[in-house]
């Protein structure tokens, strides 16, 4: 089991209601939404967050490759709206390299 599976499995069976930052369908995702015991919802936006009706107990995780600029502003936006958020650093450390020298390098250019 992966860490955002062990991370969907707990929040979800403690009542929180999990949101997932990805692609529903890539298979990393279908694989973490599967653990979610209680279900999980899957978001690629603030747009569709401001959209859902959630409890108010969260638990947020994202898609290891996912921008966190992106995830961030999630979670920037779930924080002062509900009573708890839990907020778990799913992006692997690779992906945020990977940003960090592409962001360098598009400068240079």
């Amino acid at each position: 089991m992966t860490k955002p599976q062990e991370i969907c499995q707990e929040m979800s069976e403690d009542g929180y209601d999990v949101v997932i930052f990805g692609d529903e369908n890539h298979p990393e995702i279908k694989g973490v939404k599967s653990y979610a015991t209680n279900g999980a919802i899957v978001v690629t936006s603030v747009d569709e967050v401001k959209k859902l009706k959630l409890k108010e107990k969260i638990a947020l995780v994202a898609q290891t490759t996912r921008k966190v600029e992106d995830y961030m502003a999630i979670a920037t936006y779930l924080i002062p709206r509900y009573k708890e958020v839990r907020v778990f650093n799913t992006i692997c450390n690779a992906t945020f390299e990977n940003q960090d020298a592409v962001d360098k390098i598009s400068k240079k250019c």
